[in-house]
């Protein structure tokens, strides 16, 4: 019990949840081994969905921070060498229209954007069954054609540092645009 209280005050619900999921199958192996005599009853924590979501003003507010040029002399100018909202702006596109998430638009090849059906092919997501069809809207369209230049294979966002050959994130750029947009603290990218 007091593990399980431990669980419920330093993680997350969605963690705390699996570790005691975990926790029943092992006591229910323990007696199936006959090593202990009955399964104490786990009870599972309340899990809550996003406090917040991006609604229609957000976008407004974070599509119309990352059309300002940023320049370094610019007052929104960071302090790396990075001065452009890009790819954010592009891969905020893809989420808001096509409904992606972060890890599946950073994943997306040249190839999977078929442009005839206007439609993004998702090979694979967070579960087996995420692969899938998504919509392509004209202004992810044009995003995404500007990316694009030539017919070759290959990431749409690609990137030369990273071992996996594409971004990964893009969670320092999001957080100030967030601010800069006044947004609410606890909005997600996804």
């Amino acid at each position: 019990q007091d593990h399980i209280a431990s669980l419920v005050v330093s993680s997350s619900p969605a963690n705390t949840n699996n570790a005691l999921r975990t926790l029943r199958r092992m006591l229910k192996k323990a007696h199936e081994w006959e090593l202990i005599r009955s399964v104490p009853v786990v009870k599972l924590v309340e899990e809550h969905g996003r406090e917040e979501l991006i609604e229609p003003w957000m976008e407004a507010k974070l599509l119309a921070v990352t059309e300002i040029a940023r320049t370094p002399t610019s007052k929104h100018a960071p302090k790396s060498s990075n001065y452009g909202w890009q790819p954010l702006r592009d891969v905020l596109l893809s989420i808001l229209d096509a409904g992606m998430r972060p890890e599946e638009v950073f994943r997306m090849r040249k190839e999977h954007v078929k442009w005839d059906n206007d439609v993004i092919f998702v090979p694979r997501g967070k579960s087996l069954k995420s692969r899938r069809y998504v919509p392509l809207s004209e202004r992810l369209r044009t995003a995404l054609l500007s990316r694009i230049t030539d017919g070759n294979e290959g990431w749409v966002f690609p990137s030369p540092r990273s071992r996996s050959g594409h971004i990964e994130t893009v969670q320092k750029q999001f957080e100030r645009a967030k601010k800069l947009a006044g947004l609410p603290e606890d909005v997600v990218l996804y």
